[in-house]
């Protein structure tokens, strides 16, 4: 049975009052819950239910229960700051509790300026909701050319650093102008929650 069905049922709610709740037609509900229904959708409809978005998500056969595959949409240098390459790359299963609809991204890693902790290959899960303090791993974009990278944010009292954990690369080190930094010079992406790293496949 589809999952937003099934907790229709559970709470004892029928479509047409989930309709009036969300103030669309019934007939554009039933379309929305046997379509393809939109991350927003979801969260309109989660939010109307008083459930997470994750419990409205038919199974995976590969998913966990209660964890949401998340689009892994490009690559980010662990290495210089260059320009990020942002196609669809991959889906992987994340946590519900590391999900927030429309504020959650992955990134595929390349490069070694943050190991030993990300490597080569990795694949990180950030947030673009969240705040970075000082120790935090970032994505961030250092110019207004969108070139991107993959380090650890220190604001100190006249510089932003972004520090990579590997010491055989140097960090990024960005003045800050009048209090704030200019936004040509740095936009904070996403902040680093959750690493998945895929297990190599090796013949034998």
């Amino acid at each position: 049975m589809n999952k937003i069905k099934q907790v229709l049922l559970k709470k004892n709610i029928s479509q047409s009052e989930l309709a009036r709740t969300l103030g669309i037609k019934p007939a554009a509900l039933n379309q929305m819950i046997h379509g393809n229904p939109t991350q927003k959708t979801l969260e309109k409809i989660a939010s109307a239910l008083e459930v997470p978005v994750s419990s409205l998500i038919d199974n995976d056969p590969d998913v966990p229960e209660g964890w949401v595959k998340v689009k892994i949409i490009g690559t980010v240098p662990a290495g210089v700051a260059i320009e990020a390459v942002e196609d669809f790359i991959d889906e992987v299963p994340v946590p519900g509790y590391e999900y927030k609809a429309d504020k959650t991204m992955g990134f595929k890693v390349y490069g070694d300026s943050m190991e030993p902790e990300l490597r080569d290959g990795d694949y990180v899960i950030v947030r673009t909701d969240l705040e970075p303090h000082n120790g935090d791993i970032v994505v961030c974009r250092v110019n207004c050319y969108g070139e991107v990278t993959l380090k650890r944010f220190y604001k100190k009292e006249r510089t932003i650093v972004l520090q990579p954990d590997n010491p055989k690369y140097e960090p990024i080190i960005i003045p800050i102008s009048s209090g704030v930094c200019e936004p040509n010079d740095i936009h904070i992406v996403g902040v680093f929650t959750m690493l998945v790293r895929k297990r190599v496949k090796r013949d034998i």
